[in-house]
C-alpha cells in the first residue's frame, strides 16, 4: 500500500525565501500571500510579513494536510491598504521580480524547454500524470515596477510558448512547491492524480537573472509580431520577401521570432555555425552587442539541429549570405 502523500515543510519555505528574494529592497510593506482552495468551498486567503516566513510555511501545510491546494501570489503585495481575507487585485502589486508561465497543457512544457531564448531560473513540476506539466520562472535582474508591460510580455510569452494565456496578471496565483497537488473530481476522471508539487533552480548551465529589456526583445508585444502569410522562412524565394524580413529585424519588431526562423532556414541549407554567425551579427540591437546575439543564435542552430532539419544542398552558404544582404541588391540579379 502506498504511503499518503504528505507536504514538504522544508520544500515549502525553500520556494517562498526564493520567491520573496529581494522584496525587502522595495519601499513600504511588501507581504505574501498565500491562498488554499479548495473544489466547492470558499478561498482562504492569508498574509504575512517577510519576517514570517516560518508562519507562512506552517500555514500552507496545514492548509495542504486538509486537502486544499496551496498557491502562492507571486508578485508582493502592498499590504497597506488592502482588506483582510481578501485576495490582492492587480493594483495591490507592488513590482515583479519574475515573468513566469504555466505549462498546464500537453505539450507546453516542451515548447518551454526547446525556446532559444533566455533560460528560466527556476522550474517548478506540478505534476506527470496524464502528462508532464510545470511551471517556469525567469528571474529578473531588477524589479520592475512598469506593471503595464511586464503584462505585455506574459502575454507574449503565453502566446509565443502556447502556455496558459490567463496567466498574465500581475496579482497572479501559482501553486506553491512542496504541497501536494490534489486535483479534482473532474481533473481524476481525466487521468490526473495526487503528486507532490517539487521545483529545482540548479540545471546542468549557469542561469543568471534576466534583464527585462531582454524578456521584451525575446518576447515582443502581440502587434508587433510579423504575421507568417507575410513572409516564407525561405527567403529566397522573392526579393520582398527577404526586405520584410529585414526591416521587421533591424526594427526590433518581433527580433527573437524572426531571427530564430532565419537560422532555422539557414541550417536547413546546409550553413555552418560560423557561416550563420557571419549573417546574424547584422541583427544586434542596442543595448546588446555581438556576444548576446550570438548566444541566442548558437541556442536557435542547436535547436534547429536538434530537431532534424535537413539541409537542402541546392544553395551554396556564398548565396545564402548574399540573399539577406542589407545592401540594395542590383536590378539584374537573378534571387537564389
Amino acid at each position: 500500500m502506498m504511503a499518503a502523500l504528505e507536504a514538504q515543510p522544508t520544500e515549502i519555505k525553500q520556494f517562498i525565501e526564493t520567491i520573496t528574494e529581494g522584496w525587502d529592497e522595495l519601499d513600504g510593506n511588501p507581504m505574501i500571500e498565500l491562498r488554499a482552495l479548495q473544489e466547492n468551498g470558499a478561498p482562504n486567503v492569508a498574509r504575512f510579513a517577510l519576517d514570517w516566513i516560518d508562519e507562512a510555511v506552517d500555514h500552507a501545510e496545514a492548509m495542504n494536510s486538509a486537502g486544499r491546494n496551496v498557491y502562492m501570489c507571486i508578485n508582493p503585495v502592498d499590504g497597506e491598504n488592502i482588506d483582510a481575507g481578501k485576495g490582492a487585485k492587480d493594483d495591490d502589486i507592488m513590482a515583479a521580480f519574475f515573468n513566469f508561465a504555466d505549462a498546464d497543457t500537453d505539450g507546453a512544457m516542451q515548447n518551454i524547454l526547446s525556446f532559444a531564448g533566455p533560460k528560466f531560473t527556476l522550474s517548478v513540476k506540478t505534476g506527470t500524470v496524464p502528462f508532464i506539466r510545470g511551471h517556469c520562472y525567469w528571474r529578473l535582474e531588477e524589479p520592475v515596477r512598469n506593471l503595464q508591460a511586464w503584462r505585455e510580455v506574459q502575454q507574449s510569452i503565453a502566446h509565443s510558448l502556447q502556455t496558459d494565456e490567463v496567466v498574465i496578471n500581475p496579482s497572479r496565483i501559482m501553486r506553491v512547491a512542496g504541497t501536494v497537488s490534489w486535483p479534482s473530481d473532474k481533473k481524476k476522471a481525466k487521468g490526473y492524480t495526487d503528486e507532490i508539487v517539487t521545483m529545482r533552480t540548479q540545471f546542468t548551465t549557469d542561469r543568471d537573472p534576466v534583464p527585462f529589456e531582454r524578456m521584451m526583445r525575446a518576447f515582443p508585444k502581440a502587434e508587433k509580431v510579423v504575421e507568417e502569410a507575410a513572409f516564407s522562412i525561405d527567403l529566397g524565394k522573392q526579393a520582398m520577401d527577404r526586405e520584410l524580413a529585414q526591416q521587421a529585424i533591424m526594427a526590433g519588431d518581433d527580433w527573437h521570432h524572426n531571427v530564430v526562423r532565419l537560422v532555422g532556414s539557414y541550417v536547413a541549407k546546409g550553413l555552418g555555425d560560423a557561416e550563420i554567425h557571419a549573417i546574424t551579427d547584422n541583427f544586434t540591437q542596442p543595448p546588446f552587442d555581438v556576444d548576446d546575439t550570438r548566444r541566442e543564435v548558437q541556442q536557435a542552430i542547436d535547436g534547429a539541429r536538434a530537431k532534424g532539419w535537413t539541409p537542402e544542398p541546392q544553395i551554396t552558404p556564398q548565396q545564402a549570405i548574399q540573399s539577406i544582404s542589407f545592401e540594395p541588391e542590383a536590378p539584374t540579379e537573378t534571387t537564389p
